[in-house]
């Protein structure tokens, strides 16, 4: 199969996948998987959940833990914290700087 076309086929079937799953309730991957497993001629237990990196951190304490070891897993959990707590934080703060100035 033609890379261009891999992709094409991809792309679609996730965005149907995503559509699909969140009209159904389903995740993605209950729909995408069987389609990828048919592209790629892979079998389904390559996506089997341990079949992936084996350990994934699933406290904040194993994150950190976790990131300090290096494991690639955990570092990215942690980016993705961080990343989800920067708006957070910031709205707070404006919060409390905004009570603090009486501005």
């Amino acid at each position: 199969m033609e890379p261009l076309t891999f992709f094409v086929i991809l792309f679609g079937s996730s965005v149907m996948a995503g559509a699909l799953g969140a009209l159904l309730g389903l995740g993605g991957g209950v729909i995408i998987v069987p389609i990828l497993s048919l592209m790629a001629g892979l079998s389904i237990l390559a996506f089997h959940q341990r079949s992936g990196p084996g350990f994934f951190p699933t406290s904040f304490q194993a994150v950190v833990s976790g990131a300090v070891i290096g494991k690639p897993y955990a570092i990215i959990c942690l980016g993705m914290l961080l990343l989800a707590l920067t708006p957070v934080v910031r709205v707070a703060l404006s919060v409390i700087f905004f009570l603090v100035q009486r501005d």
